[in-house]
């Protein structure tokens, strides 16, 4: 565990990485996690900060046995063990059982199942990248040089308008970086580099045209 805070009376969880084992003994990397307990309803949610995957449940899972779209996990028989520490207010032992919770995952379980699409880790403590997942499931902003899932990308952009005044070699970003460091010009009817001016590139009348919209927007 890394840090504990109460909002709201909820416990809030943020734990360090997250190993999980199946019944042979392999172990995948989960990632970073928080979770949150009501003692009031018993209610336990889970979240991946860094490493949701395609399983059982949705797109982007936090763990083979727990939902993406909403935190729940499929307890099974610790449902009742959590009820009880819950009732008792048994703070500690309840984050501990959370984390064993995450630590285990059952691979007769349809759910469980789907934990190879996590990321296994050897006897030595590498990462064995499942490639499949990342080139099936991500795609690649070649500006910040990241992962990211089909919907979080924008598309092509350009960095480079060649002597002719033409937008060539266009690059694939993602959506946060087109926000960032990228706008659409009217003149290119494209997505460029926010370094590119693209008045530069206007013949007069272009020019003079823009500057009265500017104007009547005034």
């Amino acid at each position: 565990m890394i840090d504990l805070q109460i909002i709201d009376d909820i416990f809030h969880i943020w734990t360090d990485d997250i190993y999980c084992y199946d019944e042979n003994g392999k172990r995948y990397y989960i990632g970073k996690c928080r979770f949150t307990i009501n003692l009031e309803n018993t209610d336990v949610r889970f979240f991946n900060l860094n490493n949701c995957r395609r399983s059982y449940w949705t797109d982007n899972d936090p763990h083979p046995h727990v939902n993406g779209e909403n935190g729940q996990a499929c307890l099974g028989s610790v449902a009742t063990t959590i009820a009880e520490l819950c009732a008792n207010s048994e703070i500690y032992a309840l984050v501990l059982i959370c984390i064993d919770f995450l630590e285990n995952v059952n691979i007769s379980d349809p759910a469980g199942e789907k934990v190879v699409n996590w990321d296994e880790v050897d006897a030595e403590g590498n990462i064995i990248v499942n490639a499949s997942e990342i080139d099936a499931h991500t795609e690649f902003c070649e500006h910040c040089e990241n992962h990211f899932r089909e919907e979080d990308m924008h598309g092509d952009a350009y960095i480079t308008i060649n002597g002719n005044g033409i937008p060539i070699n266009p690059i694939t970003i993602c959506g946060d970086c087109r926000d960032e460091h990228y706008y659409y010009s009217d003149h290119f009817e494209a997505v460029i580099d926010n370094n590119i001016d693209d008045t530069d590139y206007m013949e007069e009348d272009e020019e003079i045209e823009e500057e009265e919209e500017q104007d009547d927007e005034l």
